[in-house]
Parts: C-alpha cells; structure tokens; sequence
C-alpha cells in the first residue's frame, strides 16, 4: 500500500515485505523503515499527518515509533489487516482482521467494538466516520453503523472477491471494484445500485 501525506510532502508504503517506510518527496530519500509484522494493499495517514495506520497497527509519522499495536487491543495473535481505515476527523479507526471487524477511538486507542464479518478484503470508513463498509472474498459487500459497532445489512455484491471500496467525499454513495472487473457505485441511504 501507498498513501501520500495530507500536506503532499511525503509518502508512506507497506509492502509485502512488512516494509514501512515513510519517503520524503523532496529529496526522494526514506526518513525512516521499520519493520512490521505483515505488509497492507492499504495504509491510511491521520488527517493532520501525525500517525500512519499500517497492516500490524499504529505509528508516529515523524519517528516511525509504534504507538498502537492491533494485536495487544484484540487479545489474539493470528492478526492480519487488509487496509485499516480512519474517519476524515481523525478519531475514528476501523480494520478488519482475523474474521472480524474492530473500531477504535483514537484518543486513547480504545477498542469500542468488534464483530464477526468472515474472510474480508478490507474496510472503508466514511468521511463523517459513522459508517464502514467491508468487502469479502466471496463479493459481498456490507454496511455498518460505528456507534455502536453493528451490521446494517448487505450493501449489494460482486461476482468474485472485493478487492477495494471508497465512500465519497459526502459519504451517500460507496465505490467498489472485485476481481470480476466491474467498477460498482452504490447509494448508501437506499443501498441500491447506481
């Protein structure tokens, strides 16, 4: 995964490796690498650029300091996460991860909730941070409310796996891609196709 800073001066990618390393764009040097437990198809950067959510849990951006470990917060250590996702306000975080979704406040990296979701290809949150929406292996594609955690039903689905899905900048519709090669938009409110 790759993701740019909010302020375009840098980047940061987590490879397959688990390889994070934070690349500034000036001299198109690496500041920092660290080593994490497993590489993401997505980061995600907090909004004001201070941490990176990365596949094995939370760093400083400046340091590369691990701040936040998923696994110490869920109790189990066969973790892996696809693509960690953050509100647009920066309190909110969400990852899927060993069949189950998990959301975090960011404050104090505290686990708010967690449910069972199977094999998921990653999660996408929306901009207001209410709402995330999971992709499975088998196309699905489903909607939930943050507070509290809870499924709010299927989204619709692909005919093979999900492989990434974004909320708009206003958070009413949903885009999806799968490995059949369609492109999908969804409206959230209705939850039909566009």
């Amino acid at each position: 995964g790759v993701a740019f800073s909010p302020d375009s001066q840098w980047l940061v990618s987590n490879g397959w490796d688990g390889e994070l390393i934070r690349w500034e764009l000036a001299g198109r040097q690496p500041r920092w690498r660290v080593k994490t437990s497993g590489g993401a198809k997505r980061i995600s950067i907090s909004p004001e650029g201070r941490w990176i959510a990365a596949s094995d849990g939370v760093y400083d951006a400046d340091t590369g300091k691990q701040l936040f470990h998923y696994e110490s917060s869920v109790g189990h250590k066969s973790w892996a996460t696809m693509s960690p996702a953050i509100s647009a306000d920066g309190k909110r975080l969400a990852a899927a991860g060993s069949r189950r979704l998990y959301a975090w406040e960011t404050e104090q990296w505290q686990l708010t909730g967690q449910i069972e979701v199977g094999d998921s290809g990653g999660a996408a949150m929306s901009p207001d941070g209410r709402y995330i929406i999971i992709g499975n292996v088998s196309g699905e594609l489903m909607l939930f409310q943050t507070d509290p955690l809870a499924r709010i039903g299927r989204l619709g689905s692909h005919a093979t796996r999900v492989k990434q899905m974004t909320f708009s900048p206003d958070g009413t519709q949903v885009a999806s891609v799968g490995d059949d090669q369609k492109i999908r938009l969804w409206q959230v409110a209705t939850r039909d196709r566009k």
